[in-house]
Formats: structure tokens, sequence, C-alpha cells
């Protein structure tokens, strides 16, 4: 027995020496996976810390875009509360503008219808005045043509006239000059 005791001490030592390994590296394991576990368990915290700080944000970005919002409607609403106002007074200002320039055509077309009708007046005058000087120059020129009639029957007369008087001046000269020719 004292040779299995023997041999059986050095396996003994080495059985014991790897459970005290063993024990050794169960505690290290132990160690390691508590660490680990802390490691988590802070990575957790942590992550809950970075995710509530990630929800405290979103719901601050939240809330900014929401005020963000209301201040864009708000201005929104005020453009065009300005903006209808700005269009009212330019529908009156339409309004305003195109009565008037119905009143200045209405204006227009009667300065026209007056213009026409003095025109027409003054057409209607000047064709009578023409007709009348028309009528006076006709008058005129029977007149004068009464006038020149008169004239050569009173030319022809008097050249008749002085015909006679040249003939009979003629017979006297001839008459004289035969006397004096008998006289010499």
């Amino acid at each position: 027995m004292g040779k299995d005791s023997d041999d059986s001490s050095p396996l003994r030592l080495e059985i014991r020496d790897l459970q005290n390994h063993a024990s050794a590296l169960r505690g290290e394991l132990e160690a390691a996976r508590s660490a680990m576990d802390a490691a988590v368990q802070r990575a957790v915290a942590e992550g809950g810390a970075e995710a509530a700080q990630l929800q405290a944000t979103v719901v601050a970005l939240r809330d900014e875009l929401e005020c963000a919002r209301a201040d864009t409607q708000r201005q929104v609403a005020a453009t065009l509360a300005d903006a209808s106002g700005e269009i009212g007074q330019l529908k009156q200002t339409v309004v305003a503008l195109r009565e008037e320039l119905e009143k200045e055509r209405a204006d227009r077309d009667e300065r026209i219808r007056q213009t026409r009708r003095e025109s027409n007046d003054e057409i209607i005058q000047l064709r009578g005045t023409a007709a009348a000087l028309r009528g006076q120059i006709d008058n005129d020129l029977a007149t004068r043509a009464q006038a020149i009639q008169s004239g050569r029957a009173e030319d022809r007369a008097e050249i008749a006239e002085l015909q006679g008087t040249i003939h009979e001046l003629r017979q006297r000269l001839e008459t004289a000059m035969i006397a004096r020719q008998q006289d010499r």
C-alpha cells in the first residue's frame, strides 16, 4: 500500500493542483462574469441614461418644433390677414378704377357724339353756304354773260356807228380831195 499511496500522492497532488487551479479558474471566471455583468449593468445603465437623455432631447425638440409650427401658423395667419386686407383694398381700387374708366368712356362717347352732331351741323351749314354761293356764282355768271352780251351788242352798235362815221369821213375826205384836185 505504501507504493499505491506513493503513486497516488503525486496523482493526488496533481488532482489537488488541478482542483485548485480549477477553483482558481472558476474564481477568475466568476470575477470575470461579475465584471462583465457589472460592465453590462453599467452599459445598460449608461444606455438607459443615454436613452433617457435622448428621449428628453426628443421631447425638447418636439416642443421646439411645435412652438416653431405655432409661430409659423401665426405668421401665416398674420400674412394672410394682411394680404386679405391688401386684396380688399386692391379690389376696391379696381372697382373705383373700373367705374372711372366707364365714366371716361361714357364722357368720351358723348364728346364724340357731340362732335359728330356739331360736324354734321357744320357740314349742313357749309353745304347750304356752298349751294348759296353756287347760286350766287351762277347768277353772277348769268349777269356777266348778259352784261357781256349787252356790252358786245353795244360794242357792235358802236362799231357799226364808228364804221358809219369812218365811211362818212372817208367819203368827205375823198370829196375834199377830189375838190382840191379839181381846184388845182
